[in-house]
């Protein structure tokens, strides 16, 4: 009888960008990559589950089904590849099958995401590729494509899944989700003095608002398509945005992450940083105790 050998802990992962960490909005569960595999990481219990596929190509991007049910990968390499896995079975328990793969990119793919209620998966191709996929992915068939003239960093899908937001270098466009058209239309937004900006994450909310970051430091509120707001982070680079119920995230290089109202987009709070590696947070007595500056001369 032979024991095959079972994978029982990942230790690290090979996250690139925002686009490569997703949370299914259902149980709360985290999808990260490690190299060629996916961990799927449960923070109340603090187990992993694994989505292993025969690929050896490292995963680039990921993202979950509105209602967790599936998971999309994308990849970075020879020939990669947009797959799509089942996370859990009509049983409710864990699955780990994939389902679907598509090849088209050639390169690298930087971002995927589920639209029209999850029925299609979109794809975006790196700087070497520079093309975007409409893919009815349980038909295994592409519907529609167009290629991106500048580098795109994100992506995001509008609360209707009818619209694709693109961000990128000197980019931001919105794509219209039509599996009825062969090519996808996409229209740019009006950027005024921004037009040179890189923009690096974005998110869509409700109201067909829209917010952008920039890496000068800046959020950018554009509404129909519109750039009608600028905000200043002043000296904080900012890295990541995530949007909640009327509540806006913005995660930071220095390990902050700042809260805003995203209806008066007033600060309404900053997370402090992380304790440093190997602090004892139940020895500290005061309240000073995990303040960066009580923190050991070179801790990380």
């Amino acid at each position: 009888m032979v024991n095959l050998a079972k994978l029982e802990k990942v230790l690290g992962c090979t996250v690139v960008s925002s686009c490569a960490v997703s949370v299914d909005e259902q149980t709360g569960l985290i999808a990260y990559p490690a190299s060629s595999t996916v961990v799927l990481h449960n923070p109340k219990t603090n187990n992993q589950a694994f989505l292993v596929g025969s690929a050896k190509n490292s995963l680039s991007c990921l993202a979950f089904s509105k209602c967790g049910k599936y998971l999309v990968t994308g990849e970075f390499g020879h020939d990669p590849r947009v797959r799509v896995w089942e996370v859990y079975d009509t049983n409710g328990h864990f699955s780990g099958v994939q389902l679907a793969e598509f090849l088209h990119h050639e390169m690298g793919i930087v971002c995927v995401r589920f639209a029209l209620d999850g029925e299609y998966v979109v794809s975006v191709g790196n700087k070497h590729d520079r093309r975007i996929a409409l893919w009815k992915w349980k038909a295994n068939a592409k519907v529609a494509e167009n290629r991106t003239t500048s580098i795109v960093r994100a992506m995001d899908i509008n609360e209707a899944g009818t619209i694709c937001v693109t961000v990128g270098v000197r980019h931001v466009k919105f794509w219209y989700l039509d599996d009825k058209k062969a090519s996808l239309q996409g229209r740019s937004a009006i950027l005024a003095d921004q037009r040179n900006n890189t923009f690096i994450d974005v998110r869509c909310g409700p109201n067909n608002r829209t917010f952008s970051l920039t890496i000068t430091k800046l959020l950018i509120e554009f509404k129909d398509k519109k750039l009608i707001n600028t905000y200043h982070m002043h000296d904080e680079a900012p890295l990541a945005l995530s949007l909640g119920e009327n509540v806006l995230y913005i995660g930071f290089k220095n390990g902050t992450i700042r809260c805003m109202d995203a209806n008066t987009m007033e600060r309404k709070m900053t997370y402090c940083k992380p304790h440093y590696l190997f602090c004892d947070v139940a020895s500290g007595s005061m309240n000073d105790s995990l303040l960066s500056s009580t923190h050991p001369k070179g801790s990380k």
